[in-house]
């Protein structure tokens, strides 16, 4: 506008249309437990998610809670992508740029719920989640689950023990790894 007068005002004489032709790929370092490390060349608007399909997802042993963008040696972001998954948020806004790396750390926790819960499975967990955030992340109780909830203690440092929890005392349990829980039917 400063060079075309045309392009201002109430009525402009002058348009301007811009095109873009192709756009340039950039490559991301993906480390840790990936199925495929290394650098790949993926889509200059990828996020977190979209650039960990490209690198073949996340190993087993990998975690899904706490993936790591790294940009000039420093963390700008992480992303929890349960809350994805399980909840349908956003994974955030961090796009990735040319150079970034995507550490994916080990699982720090496997917690097992078997029984009347709609989505039985494996899932992690991290630090002050409760019993009760874990069974909602597995999609809730079923209509016939018991009140009552069995947990059992697989961890050596914290003894192998068992629990039989009401409903109204989950919240308060923290969960540590390798514990396992059943929802027995009424």
């Amino acid at each position: 506008s400063k060079v075309y007068s045309t392009l201002l005002g109430d009525n402009p004489k002058s348009y301007v249309d811009l095109t873009l032709g192709e756009l340039k790929s950039v490559n991301v370092h993906f480390v840790g437990f990936v199925k495929m490390p290394g650098v790949h060349m993926i889509h200059p608007f990828s996020n977190v998610i979209t650039g960990l399909i490209q690198a073949g997802g996340v190993k087993n042993k990998g975690s899904l809670r706490e993936i790591q963008v790294i940009r000039n040696s420093k963390i700008i972001g992480s992303t929890d992508i349960y809350n994805y998954m399980f909840s349908g948020k956003s994974v955030g806004d961090v796009r990735l740029l040319d150079q970034d790396i995507i550490y994916v750390p080990p699982r720090k926790s496997t917690i097992v719920i078997t029984g009347r819960v709609k989505k039985p499975g494996y899932y992690e967990s991290i630090e002050n989640e409760s019993a009760a955030d874990i069974i909602n992340i597995a999609g809730g109780r079923e209509t016939r689950s018991s009140e009552s909830i069995f947990i059992y203690r697989d961890n050596p440092e914290a003894g192998n023990t068992s629990y039989l929890l009401n409903i109204d005392e989950l919240k308060d349990f923290m969960l540590l790894d390798g514990d396992s829980l059943h929802l027995p039917i009424k």
